[in-house]
């Protein structure tokens, strides 16, 4: 599951050209949040499935 998310948040890097690819992370995307604690005002949604709970268990 872990490697299916950063698929989706990373994805868009494979259809740029490579001299014009990012570098570093997205800063729009939601995946700095998959790093840190939620807070209550946190802009994404905690997980409500067991699935996206655990993840990133391997």
């Amino acid at each position: 599951m872990a490697r299916a998310l950063r698929y989706l948040l990373e994805n868009f890097r494979h259809h740029l050209r490579e001299d014009m690819a990012p570098r570093g992370e997205d800063p729009c995307s939601s995946a700095v949040w998959l790093k840190i604690p939620l807070t209550d005002d946190a802009p994404v949604a905690r997980p409500r499935t067991w699935l996206l709970r655990h993840a990133r268990d391997g």
